[in-house]
């Protein structure tokens, strides 16, 4: 995989990990746990590969390729967290919201007839996204401003991750197809960065329906 196409979809899961309530995929991952700590990941792999090693890419789906790394943080937590990568030549993107109709994730799953289906970002107690939303060219909330960070889709299908805080969201200037915000951004200039998640300890363990999720599929 070429590292350029792989690079902005390997930052784009740093991005979502703290809003991150499930994810499948091929092979089937499903994950959950609260913002601002490492999640628990429970992971089924084909009969024929046994079970997985740590820090070793598996080759899934075409253009998809998922990863198992042992994290800690402070207070003596220690999970297995689940790292998926896309190669963006082989796969397209978009932003599926539905506040009135929150589905699961198998749900979206079948409805999308998706490779991967991911959290896309929070949300209040009336399923509403707290930042801004763009599926399919409908735009919904509010940019953040001057913090967190934007996955975007442009008319031409050019796929982007910025820093909200270096690159604002421009509507008078900017025509996407899709777009989602999160916060906080883990990495950014190729470094980890340094927050606070004492404001986003959200507890969402038992969440089942999501009503915003990115949908990945192989092309």
């Amino acid at each position: 995989m070429h590292l350029k196409h792989a690079l902005k979809l390997y930052l784009l899961l740093c991005l979502l990990l703290f809003s991150l309530v499930a994810c499948n995929l091929v092979p089937t991952t499903s994950t959950s746990g609260t913002p601002g700590n490492t999640s628990t990941a429970t992971t089924t792999q084909p009969s024929d590969q046994g079970t997985p090693q740590l820090n070793t890419w598996y080759r899934g789906a075409p253009g998809v390729e998922v990863r198992y790394e042992d994290w800690k943080s402070p207070g003596n937590n220690e999970d297995t967290v689940t790292i998926v990568r896309f190669d963006l030549r082989h796969i397209s993107l978009s932003v599926a919201y539905q506040p009135a109709q929150p589905l699961s994730m198998s749900e979206w799953m079948r409805k999308e007839h998706a490779t991967t289906i991911i959290n896309g970002g929070y949300f209040d107690n009336q399923n509403n996204a707290t930042a801004l939303v763009i599926s399919n060219g409908q735009s919904f909330g509010t940019s953040y401003n001057g913090f967190g960070g934007m996955l975007s889709v442009d008319n031409q299908g050019h796929i982007d991750l910025r820093s909200l805080s270096e690159r604002p969201y421009d509507p008078n200037n900017e025509q996407l197809q899709q777009a989602t915000q999160s916060s906080p951004m883990l990495i950014l200039h190729g470094k980890t960065t340094q927050f606070n998640t004492g404001s986003q300890q959200v507890a969402i363990d038992s969440i089942t329906d999501l009503p915003l999720v990115i949908v990945v599929k192989t092309k």
